[in-house]
């Protein structure tokens, strides 16, 4: 006697649809109510999201230059055990948040923000409209924006997760972490670099936050963050060329601690971009993976220790320029 799979215990159920990779949800959800309702539990997405992680694939945000978002992964175990040390890396596109077009041009991306597993996409020419996606869910919503604000900050006011932007004219880019908002600055008189935090729940600036290094030196600097626990920041020194991560061991917004994560001085790294955008970390095989604009094209290095290099092609085609968003979803 065969055994329908609506006759299975619930349990049953939801073990077997949180094997399903995230990128076939969609089929899952249109499968029937009782399902697209277990999709959106929030104990079933956390499930979901564990087995993800622990298949070592990590998925992050490419803008194509000037227009779209992609969501794309990359499986960074079989990159880590792969043994050249110049490759080439196929991205897998999961999806796509679809463009308005203006009657003039392509709409200009100028700010993508990841919190709590949503994407605020910032565009320039539609009267400073920006869009809230949830690549999980497929769902997209535009707001119009009455000022003209180029630089936002996005979170939600803790416990019942009720998400606000805020307009900000700074144009550093923001690290969204536990529903608060993260900058690094540099002082006007002092000229130290520090860390500002917006509290979303209290509506407020904390006190500046010392970063783990010295903060007078001129140096390039990226925020990123371990899931969604902890803060990560590169520095790579403009003297020197060293470079360095940290992550912290406690964040929050009016205190901070740090742990050194990872150390690198060695040349390829260092003078392979011109210009950092982005990067994200793996604690397991201590590893970083990061972006970078070179002088031809996009690329991406990974870096560990004793000396682990190497080089990954994001395969920039003449009509496709790709913007790197390291937001592990």
């Amino acid at each position: 006697m065969k055994t329908m799979i609506s006759n299975l215990p619930s349990e049953l159920v939801e073990e077997i649809l949180s094997r399903v990779p995230v990128k076939s949800m969609g089929a899952v959800r249109s499968t029937c109510k009782t399902w697209n309702s277990l999709s959106k539990d929030t104990s079933f997405t956390n499930k979901q999201i564990g087995k993800a992680s622990a298949a070592r694939e990590k998925e992050f945000v490419m803008i194509k230059k000037y227009s779209s978002v992609y969501l794309v992964s990359v499986n960074l175990y079989e990159t880590h055990n792969n043994n050249n040390n110049n490759f080439d890396l196929s991205i897998n596109r999961r999806g796509q948040l679809v463009t308005r077009k203006t009657s003039y041009q392509v709409c200009n991306i100028s700010q993508v923000i990841y919190c709590d597993g949503l994407l605020l996409c910032v565009y320039r020419q539609i009267n400073n409209s920006f869009v809230v996606w949830n690549p999980y869910w497929g769902q997209r919503r535009w707001i119009k924006h009455q000022k003209c604000i180029d630089m936002f900050a996005f979170g939600y006011e803790k416990p019942y997760r009720q998400h606000k932007n805020l307009d900000i004219e700074y144009g550093k880019p923001s690290v969204s972490l536990k529903g608060n908002t993260y900058w690094y600055a540099r002082g006007v008189e002092s000229r130290s670099f520090f860390l500002l935090c917006f509290d979303f729940t209290r509506e407020r600036f904390g006190p500046r936050l010392a970063l783990p290094f010295d903060s007078n030196v001129d140096c390039d600097l990226c925020l990123s963050k371990v899931r969604e626990e902890r803060l990560a920041v590169l520095m790579r020194r403009l003297d020197t060329l060293e470079m360095e991560i940290w992550v912290t061991n406690k964040i929050e917004p009016d205190e901070v601690s740090w742990s050194n994560f990872l150390k690198v001085d060695h040349m390829k790294l260092l003078t392979c971009f011109s210009v950092l955008t982005n990067f994200f970390i793996e604690e397991e095989k201590k590893i970083a993976v990061v972006f970078g604009e070179g002088y031809k094209r996009f690329e991406a290095c990974m870096v560990g220790e004793n000396g682990y290099f190497k080089r990954v092609d994001l395969r920039e085609s003449a009509d496709i320029q790709l913007y790197p968003f390291s937001y592990a979803l």
